[in-house]
């Protein structure tokens, strides 16, 4: 027995559990309101557990449910950024990060910053993370996203 439901029935669970309505989700997906709850009848009987509580007023994820929605769209955003990480990549542009100072960053690389944008072309973003001293003591460690400052 295959335990991992189709792509198609995740793709519907998605829209009905974002949409929060089998109504939205069919017009969303561009089929019918009960090929979506056909679907997922069949998904919910596949697995073995409720993933929607139906009522009167509409319908409301299970447990399960927040479960398997949480890791439906926590994959489809990975496959979202490796598209988009595809298509950076498929330009030919490269990524250059420098991890510096932020004295070395203000007093020299900032003044001759149009000087590298102009020595590599190619290159599309340029990013410059600001060391801390915490940095330096650990340099294996990422720098702080929040530092992050972006040119082009």
């Amino acid at each position: 027995m295959q335990t991992f439901p189709s792509a198609h029935a995740l793709f519907v669970f998605e829209a009905a559990a974002r949409c929060g309505n089998f109504t939205r989700a069919a017009q969303d997906l561009y089929v019918s309101q009960p090929a979506v709850s056909r679907m997922l009848s069949k998904m919910e009987e596949h697995l073995g557990v409720r993933l929607f509580e139906r009522l009167n007023s509409g319908m409301e994820l299970t447990e399960y449910g927040k479960i398997l929605f949480a890791g439906v769209t926590d994959g489809l955003g990975r496959i979202e950024r490796a598209i988009e990480e595809i298509e950076i990549r498929k330009t030919g542009a490269e990524t250059v990060t420098l991890s510096v100072s932020t004295a070395f960053a203000t007093h020299w690389l900032m003044p001759r910053l149009h000087q590298l944008v102009k020595a590599f072309p190619k290159e599309t973003l340029i990013n410059v993370l600001p060391v801390r001293l915490a940095d330096e003591a650990a340099p294996n460690f990422p720098a702080n996203e929040s530092n992050r400052r972006s040119f082009r």
